[in-house]
């Protein structure tokens, strides 16, 4: 039998948050362990980066990347 546990809340900052590790791995990745149950509710996911970004902006972009990543495209 699998023993799960949450986490404890914390803040996770990700330097580098528009960037090609960030979209491959990292996000892909919390959003599984989110899917999962497995990171507390009151966890701050924080990303950082050089270019100036609004959330809708970022949210667009991932959205993009994801179907990308889903039909195989890199």
């Amino acid at each position: 039998m699998a023993v799960t546990q949450t986490a404890q809340a914390c803040d996770l900052v990700i330097f580098g948050a528009k960037g090609d590790l960030a979209r491959r791995k990292l996000l892909p990745s919390l959003y599984q362990l989110e899917k999962a149950g497995q990171i507390h509710a009151d966890t701050r996911i924080i990303g950082v980066g050089r270019a100036d970004w609004d959330k809708a902006g970022l949210y667009q972009s991932r959205a993009r990347s994801a179907g990308n990543l889903h039909e195989g495209k890199n």
